[in-house]
């Protein structure tokens, strides 16, 4: 059991710096993204955030990343 949780851990690390260089190249000028979570695990972008806290881009059409 402990080999699994170890595997899934490198997974799930090797996904999120998979995701946040996608979320990088995609919107090279935002500095945060906003991001939801629903309750089927989705993952809902809301909005690219600037250093300075101005909102770049609102996604008024939802992006849905499953």
């Amino acid at each position: 059991m402990p080999a699994a949780h170890e595997r899934l851990n490198e997974e799930s690390a090797a996904a999120e710096i998979a995701f946040t260089a996608l979320l990088r190249r995609l919107f090279p000028e935002a500095a945060h993204i906003v991001l939801d979570l629903t309750d089927d695990d989705s993952v809902v972008l809301r909005r690219a955030i600037s250093a300075d806290g101005s909102t770049l881009r609102t996604f008024d059409d939802v992006i849905i990343i499953i």
